[in-house]
């Protein structure tokens, strides 16, 4: 991946991170297991063999615990499906662990890569259960998780593509809201923005909208479709053609993308317009017919031709 790419990605991943970590350590206090920091990131640069992330857990109990740690690989990594589970690429300094009233442990996750751990970025869970302790005996066992991005940078690709935009032939007003459908064709988990513009027959901008403004990331492999709110910025007078264009991408360096849809408008003031020229030629040419069907009137009409009294 080029290098600001990287740094873009990174903030992302951070941003998603703090994320999973509030979810995360909401759960751990509920528990009575609390794990700092909640959540990370495993990243494996190109050529390097292994990763190694620390973590402690504190039991906030008055009475001591047995906890049980594992991996459990998230359903959301759509287009690793046909891959080996990247949750067999971790390991733990132990899998299950006693801890005293108040007492603190360190844990160490270990990834290590090879040939079955597929490139680009995955979700895997740690999930902490308590198998001996003061909520031990409640049917459901309670269990905090650790939400692990791990990446793979060599064969890292990040990609994605854009549906039409979704938008009916005729409008007699301005579309307030436009819906596209974006899938990632890469596999890293990737944070798709972009702007979409209204353009008038003559190319001035009549509104515009930004994409993926509460920043939602998408899993490799997976769809989403994203309803883009379309701010007004301008009176939109002329009649006929206009089009609606998409420049979406990823940031960091990567090429911004274009999709683009026409639609015809037809305002309300145009329709206005249409039937006050409809009223005034038919009350003009009711004048005509009466004037020709009227003998007296057609007469007059000669002489004032003619200049005769």
């Amino acid at each position: 991946m080029h290098t600001t790419a990287k740094w873009y990605l990174a903030g992302f991943l951070a941003v998603l991170l703090s994320f999973c970590s509030a979810r995360s350590a909401h759960a751990a206090s509920a528990a009575g297991i609390s794990i700092t920091p909640a959540a990370f990131t495993l990243e494996l640069p190109k050529g390097q063999y292994t990763q190694h992330q620390s973590f402690t857990v504190t039991n906030q109990y008055a009475s001591p615990v047995v906890l049980r740690f594992m991996f459990q690989t998230s359903d959301n990594n759509v287009a690793q499906a046909a891959q080996a589970d990247p949750a067999k690429q971790l390991a733990l300094t132990t899998t299950d662990l006693t801890l005293a009233a108040g007492a603190t442990a360190t844990q160490t996750v270990t990834l290590t890569d090879s040939d079955q751990l597929a490139p680009g970025s995955q979700l895997v869970d740690l999930v902490v259960s308590e198998i001996v302790g003061p909520a031990a005996h409640i049917s459901a066992v309670p269990s905090v998780r650790m939400p692990l991005i791990l990446v793979k940078d060599d064969g890292a690709v990040s990609s994605i593509a854009a549906s039409k935009l979704t938008l009916g032939g005729l409008h007699m007003s301005m579309p307030n809201t436009l819906s596209v459908t974006l899938q990632n064709r890469g596999n890293m988990i990737v944070n798709p923005h972009g702007v979409i513009t209204l353009t008038d027959a003559k190319g001035k901008e009549v509104g515009k909208g930004v994409l993926n403004n509460d920043a939602q990331a998408l899993m490799p492999g997976a769809k989403a479709s994203y309803a883009v709110a379309v701010t007004p910025l301008s009176a939109s007078i002329l009649l006929g053609n206009y089009h609606a264009t998409l420049s979406y991408g990823l940031g960091g360096g990567e090429s911004v993308q274009l999709t683009s849809a026409k639609f015809f408008y037809v305002g309300w003031r145009h329709i206005a317009a249409v039937v006050g020229i409809a009223v005034l030629l038919y009350v003009g040419v009711q004048l005509v017919v009466r004037i020709y069907k009227n003998p007296l009137a057609l007469r007059r009409l000669a002489l004032a031709r003619r200049g005769a009294p």
